[in-house]
């Protein structure tokens, strides 16, 4: 709503599009985690995952799903 911002990010889930033999998506995480402290500072650091998956629509390298607490 407006005026509310970002409190705390809960979790973070970072969707790879990888073949079959690739064995860093923790990596591609990092990126993301590192923008999200970047930007929000401790409140930035939460849960996170990196998953590796065979396709995602629209053929895009990577999806993130974020899940925060807004005050």
């Amino acid at each position: 709503a407006e005026g509310e911002k970002i409190v705390q990010i809960l979790s973070l889930t970072v969707y790879i599009n990888a073949s079959q033999d690739y064995t860093t998506h923790a990596k591609v995480g990092d990126v993301v985690s590192e923008y999200m402290l970047e930007q929000l500072g401790d409140a930035g650091i939460g849960a996170r995952a990196a998953i590796g998956v065979g396709t995602l629509p629209g053929n895009a390298p990577v999806e993130v799903q974020l899940i925060a607490a807004a005050g």
